[in-house]
């Protein structure tokens, strides 16, 4: 018997997980230029813990403010990516 995975099973294929990042990994929120002032950061350093529930983006954790924020831009500095392989719901196709 061959372990597959059961969105494998459904569409013949495996899914794309390349999107995918690893939670708690450094990153930086990208400012918008127009909401700069002349001697503002351009960006601010935190960690990834999420993505958000609406329209897309991510939710990032600010060490330096305490708080989560929403980001529509960031830059990842972990290349961490999770792996298909090691997802314990795998489904069973007896061959």
């Amino acid at each position: 018997m061959r372990r597959v995975q059961c969105y494998e099973m459904v569409y013949g294929a495996k899914p794309d997980v390349t999107h995918l990042r690893a939670f708690g990994a450094p990153c930086a929120i990208i400012e918008v230029k127009e909401r700069l002032k002349k001697l503002d950061d351009l960006a601010t350093m935190c960690h990834f813990v999420g993505y958000k529930y609406e329209r897309g983006g991510y939710r990032v954790w600010d060490p330096k403010g305490r708080v989560v924020n929403m980001a529509e831009a960031l830059r990842r500095y972990a290349e961490a990516r999770l792996s298909i392989l090691s997802w314990d719901s795998a489904c069973v196709r007896s061959a």
